[in-house]
């Protein structure tokens, strides 16, 4: 049920933009005349968050020597980076689905919980408490696939609705607990997950051939290691929640044999923004 309810949150705004009111049709911000393909490159530089769960996990600890500790366990992120590399294809004959994407990179996630340890001792006037402390740092190596839904604002502005899947398998983590010599067990994600996403981006038209898209995104269900309808991941006492803002930059390829205009010539009549529209071969 939650995964629903936070895919629900995050198509609150693209929808409530969908429903802006068009006084007229906005050219197509991917051309389909001219010197550039539909399709092209895609780099995307990122920064990575571990939201930590909201309400703290708890509980009782009985030691060795019979003390009765009552444990709050609250985790918290820390931000991380990340780099992908891809493709993207335009599809023409589909109402909805108007790109796909493949990609692969490299990604890490941080972060850190917090402990506080009571001791159960009535006869005390001041409550004894111990605290302590842990973090992680993981690396990633991610594969993904998405598939993505344009709506445009303007003649240089677009919303980007992504549904996607990422295949993440870590490499290397780095890990450091401070128990305070108490039981306490700890736990760590799977090194290798599968998850549906969900992503988005507002995107702007720079010139004819590229395309700048802020996003986010995060995991909307973990199929592997699959944990109960889960998106979140699982570290130490606490659960995270990853999320992923992208700065993605869409390169077009240049049609093969093909020269983009001299600067200054004049287009004729003939010609719309991207080529020809005759019905013959651009050009």
């Amino acid at each position: 049920m939650r995964p629903i309810i936070y895919l629900l949150l995050f198509l609150l705004p693209a929808s409530a933009f969908s429903q802006m009111p068009q006084n007229r049709k906005h050219r197509d911000v991917f051309p389909t005349f001219g010197n550039y393909d539909r399709k092209g490159w895609i780099i995307a530089p990122m920064i990575t968050f571990t939201g930590a769960q909201l309400k703290p996990a708890t509980q009782r600890l009985f030691t060795p020597d019979d003390r009765i500790y009552d444990v709050e366990y609250r985790g918290a992120g820390r931000p991380a980076v990340g780099i992908e590399v891809g493709r993207f294809y335009l599809t023409e004959h589909f109402r909805n689905l108007h790109s796909v994407e493949f990609s692969l990179g490299m990604k890490s996630l941080r972060g850190v919980e917090r402990f506080d340890a009571v001791l159960d001792d009535p006869n005390r006037l001041t409550p004894f408490v111990l605290r302590g402390d842990g973090d992680f740092t993981f690396h990633y190596a991610t594969a993904g696939f998405r598939a993505n839904h344009v709506k445009q604002f303007s003649d240089f502005g677009f919303f980007q609705n992504s549904v996607g899947v990422n295949v993440d398998y870590r490499f290397s983590s780095e890990m450091r607990y401070n128990d305070r010599d108490l039981p306490i067990t700890t736990m760590i994600s799977d090194r290798f997950a599968a998850q549906i996403n969900y992503r988005f981006g507002i995107g702007f038209k720079l010139t004819q051939n590229l395309l700048l898209v802020p996003s986010a995104e995060t995991p909307i269900l973990t199929v592997i290691q699959f944990d109960d309808m889960k998106s979140t991941m699982g570290v130490f006492n606490s659960r995270y929640r990853p999320i992923l803002f992208r700065l993605s930059v869409y390169l077009l390829d240049k049609k093969a044999g093909r020269a983009c205009p001299t600067k200054g010539t004049k287009r004729r009549n003939s010609e719309s923004l991207f080529g020809m529209i005759d019905g013959k071969s651009p050009w």
